[in-house]
């Protein structure tokens, strides 16, 4: 039942995958070893890993709302959520970061929302531009 599979900047060291139940599982890759397992609730999840830091957006479905939440790992023995935000009432189709890690775009495609995000990670709560009909943008 996995669904993604990515490894982990910088180091990558580590792998995560994240199966159809929104269990995130991060594995050493020369040992293979299991490093830690989280259970992420909610429905339609999937993730994307940063190119240059070890982070993790996970969206998807909560409630009545979908949205990501942005994980650090932490020398391979944890995920600490540090950021999370309700984007729509649509489903996130895609969420992409740019080759340097500094932007992020979400994308509603079936709303036609599209969330560009221009922060580092420890402020990127607040989109910077917002591109079609949604809830209004936060500078």
């Amino acid at each position: 039942n996995i669904k993604k599979i990515q490894l982990i900047a910088p180091t990558y060291k580590y792998l995560a995958a994240m199966s159809k139940s929104g269990v995130v599982c991060i594995y050493e890759v020369s040992s293979a070893k299991l490093a830690l397992v989280k259970f992420v609730k909610g429905s339609d999840l999937c993730f994307e890993a940063s190119p240059v830091d070890p982070l993790l957006i996970i969206f998807g479905e909560v409630g009545h709302n979908y949205g990501m939440g942005l994980f650090a790992l932490e020398t391979g023995k944890s995920l600490k959520k540090v950021g999370g935000m309700s984007l729509t009432n649509q489903i996130v189709s895609k969420i992409v970061f740019s080759p340097t890690g500094r932007h992020v775009l979400a994308a509603a495609m079936s709303a036609g929302h599209i969330f560009i995000f221009h922060r580092p990670y420890n402020e990127w709560a607040k989109p910077t531009y917002r591109l079609g009909h949604g809830p209004p943008s936060y500078r």
